[in-house]
């Protein structure tokens, strides 16, 4: 190719690229619409990494609040100073729905430049296609966290690997610890991997020392990341949070296994953990049928994903595929941490967080080179009607990102109304389940919620136990007095009741009231028991009742001046 031809091949790869992005924008924007129009749609995520942010404008809001210092203390400082530094110009909650949608639409871009670049623009364009309609990527990215820049650390690290722009690659990789720090260590792996290969491919080239100066930057880049890793995330965390919860802690805690909390073990073999992130890199075929007819097709997706996956993979032994080093060190990378995160549970925090994005985004770029290997069998208009017909099909996958990453908290729009009238420093008890959107959506402080009962820091955990079940002992009592005694004891202004919870269908049910190991104590607790104090609570203790009376806030105030008060409790 001539110099002049080049330099056009790079300016239309420019042009489609960028139309590419612009696309995918627009994808995002549509998939969602919701929460960019609606106030109470969000990632649910968002009610433990965003909420407390309104600190910022409101520094009187969550005030000593335990809570809110595990919620803070745990983010990756470069994550928290970026929105630190929007808040003047748009609400952390605002710029949280937005920002998916513009990291969204610029890894659509680098997934394209990425193939396009060893594989041919319409490889490129129809990785770019899957990558889009696959949900997992825009679901992990909803809500703005630190996980919503998985996907682009890891893609500028393969393009930038791809161009040999070490410098660049070293400034990501420097700074990528400070947004997500497991996709760092992917990464960081990824590009020694990289290095090493390069080095024995090139090893005629000279000297080793000048071949190792060309790499010194990604050297630098991640030694500065483990270095800021450390500093994140070794000692110095506050008391009240306490040490990370050890491997032989989290395998003799029912809160890690299923039906608990956070129900990551046992930890699924290499092969299991294969066809599990497959099956989150899948397009969703049920997009296709009416809603009555869907039914478990994705076993039978993942099936069929699997044998294109091998045929994708026997053209590459045959070499009629060609797959990138960069791949190849990905691959390597996410399956040795992946294991070594099983072997040394907790060091590296959760083992599947290592493949979650690496196994669903090779699956990806597999099937776009197998379907670009099929198309260019082909010649002249053949050729051409085949590139359209299938990325309209896989541009027909579109639909299932509908809503995907976001969880629709509208049905407590009164509550949030009304509960945003009450004093700001009002201390609110609600069941934990409702106490998710409480501090997003009123700014009020909750004494309790599911996204903020996590077990990972120990001492933090200790407390969220005790919380819990004194809780649930007042909120299951017969005794209107211990209802008292709990409030008094927390210095608890509201509680807010959900009646679904005092049905016995749902008590006694395979999920049960709550997550385990609650669940099974509230149910011996409460299995000869018939009445419960906060199920008919007085009228005059009521400050608020949802239209159909299953969500009620109760002021402790006036429920003790009508009980009096009850056995002391010790917080």
């Amino acid at each position: 190719m001539t110099a002049a031809g080049g330099a056009e091949h790079r300016r239309s790869n420019a042009v489609l690229g960028a139309a590419i992005v612009i696309l995918a924008f627009l994808l995002a924007a549509w998939a969602h619409r919701e929460t960019l129009l609606r106030p109470y749609v969000v990632n649910n995520d968002s009610c433990q990494h965003i909420y407390w942010m309104q600190r910022w404008q409101h520094p009187e809001r969550f005030a000593g609040d335990l809570l809110t210092l595990y919620a803070h203390d745990y983010q990756p400082s470069g994550w928290r100073a970026f929105y630190r530094a929007w808040s003047p110009l748009i609400d952390p909650l605002v710029l949280s729905r937005w920002l998916p949608l513009f990291l969204f639409a610029g890894c659509c871009g680098l997934v394209f430049r990425f193939v396009a670049g060893f594989a041919g623009r319409f490889a490129g364009t129809l990785a770019a296609a899957l990558f889009a309609v696959s949900p997992l990527f825009l679901q992990k990215m909803a809500g703005g966290h630190p996980r919503s820049f998985a996907m682009p650390i890891l893609l500028l690290t393969l393009v930038l690997l791809r161009e040999r722009r070490h410098g660049w690659l070293g400034v990501v990789l420097g700074t990528a610890s400070l947004f997500y720090p497991m996709v760092f260590l992917l990464a960081a792996g990824t590009a020694g991997l990289a290095a090493v290969g390069d080095l024995w491919r090139r090893r005629s080239e000279g000297p080793l020392r000048s071949r190792l100066r060309s790499w010194a930057p990604v050297a630098a880049g991640i030694l500065l990341g483990c270095a800021l890793v450390v500093v994140q995330y070794g000692p110095g965390r506050d008391p009240r949070l306490g040490p990370t919860a050890s491997g032989e802690l989290m395998r003799t805690s029912p809160e890690f296994y299923a039906r608990g909390r956070q129900a990551h073990l046992p930890s699924p073999g290499p092969a299991a953990v294969l066809v599990e992130s497959l099956r989150r890199a899948l397009p969703d075929v049920r997009t296709w049928l009416p809603g009555e007819a869907r039914g478990p097709m994705p076993r039978l997706e993942a099936a069929g994903l699997l044998v294109l996956l091998a045929l994708a993979l026997l053209l590459v032994l045959r070499r009629r595929l060609t797959i990138p080093p960069e791949l190849i060190a990905l691959l390597v990378a996410a399956y040795t941490l992946y294991i070594t995160a099983v072997v040394l549970l907790s060091l590296l925090y959760l083992p599947r967080r290592y493949v979650m994005y690496a196994l669903p985004f090779l699956a990806v770029i597999l099937l776009a080179l197998l379907g670009a290997h099929l198309v260019e069998r082909l010649s002249g208009r053949r050729r051409q009607v085949a590139q359209v017909t299938l990325l309209l099909v896989v541009l027909s996958f579109a639909p299932g990102l509908d809503g995907v990453g976001l969880d629709d908290y509208s049905a407590h729009a009164d509550l949030f109304g009304f509960l945003r009238t009450l004093p700001d420093d009002s201390l609110i008890a609600p069941y934990p389940y409702l106490g998710d959107g409480i501090p997003i959506f009123t700014g009020r402080t909750v004494f309790l919620s599911y996204e903020l009962s996590n077990p990972y820091f120990v001492t933090y955990w200790q407390t969220v136990t005790r919380r819990l079940d004194d809780f649930f002992d007042a909120y299951y009592a017969a005794d209107p007095r211990g209802v008292s005694a709990f409030c008094r004891a927390y210095e608890v202004d509201y509680l807010v009741v959900d009646r679904h919870y005092f049905e016995r269908a749902v008590i006694d049910s395979r999920r049960g009231a709550y997550f385990e190991p609650f669940s099974s104590r509230i149910r011996e607790e409460t299995a000869e028991r018939t009445e419960f104090a906060l199920a008919s609570p007085p009228p005059a203790a009521v400050v608020w009742s949802s239209e159909d009376d299953r969500t009620q806030v109760i002021s402790c105030s006036a429920w003790e001046r009508i009980f009096g008060g009850g056995q002391p409790v010790s917080p």
